[in-house]
């Protein structure tokens, strides 16, 4: 997807996966692209904020602010996320900051303590890892381990055909990544997620969306 594609101020509109987002819209005027400043003034307006595993706010400034600083290595120590200006990318990143913060620093925390790990100017396997979910992810709830069995072993037509009732009935699929939530504005065939399987109970498939989501930050996190 080209990242010059054009603003959609009615974009939440495209596609379920993204009520998810609506909460982090709210504070936000989506007639034009919003400005690093507007979305940290955003982020600032929930209850709660995100903020670092440090406990610093996180806002979102603009990639010159942070030029010099890696950009995982930044919010760890500021809190401050590289944001680019008319990018659909960043932009999905900064909502799913709102939405999923404490996965989202985890993210981070892991990142950095994996950076210190890894030798000079390569990335080893767990850095590749959580970015694999960070940018495609999905967080599965069900409240039947069956599904979720049926998922881990990619037996595909059975849960999602032959048992496609027994799916709707008991499972929830939340959008993690942010390339993932950019690539479900144009959505193709082929387009999959890194699952995270979270056992949940009965109870929360009946909640609103709100909860799901606040359990499955906790989870992930």
């Amino acid at each position: 997807m080209s990242e010059a594609q054009p603003w959609d101020a009615d974009f939440l509109q495209r596609a379920p996966a993204f009520d998810i987002l609506r909460a982090a819209c709210a504070h936000l005027d989506l007639l034009d692209w919003p400005t690093a400043a507007a979305l940290s003034r955003a982020a600032a307006a929930l209850q709660p904020s995100p903020c670092n595993q440090a406990g610093l706010p996180v806002c979102f400034v603009e990639p010159a602010a942070v030029e010099g600083v890696s950009y995982e290595s930044s919010i760890h120590s500021s809190g401050r996320v590289a944001c680019r200006p008319c990018d659909w990318h960043d932009f999905m990143n900064a909502l799913v900051w709102m939405t999923f913060p404490l996965a989202k620093a985890a993210l981070n925390g892991r990142h950095v303590a994996a950076m210190a790990e890894d030798l000079p100017g390569q990335r080893g396997r767990v850095r590749d890892t959580l970015t694999l979910f960070d940018e495609g992810g999905a967080i599965v709830l069900s409240s039947d381990q069956a599904v979720l069995e049926d998922i881990r072993c990619f037996r595909w037509k059975e849960v999602f055909w032959r048992q496609r009732a027994r799916f709707l009935a008991t499972t929830r699929v939340l959008v993690f990544g942010h390339a993932m939530h950019q690539k479900l504005l144009d959505p193709f065939v082929g387009v999959c997620a890194q699952a995270l399987l979270a056992p949940a109970p009965a109870m929360l498939l009946s909640a609103d969306t709100a909860a799901q989501v606040r359990f499955a930050d906790v989870y992930a996190a």
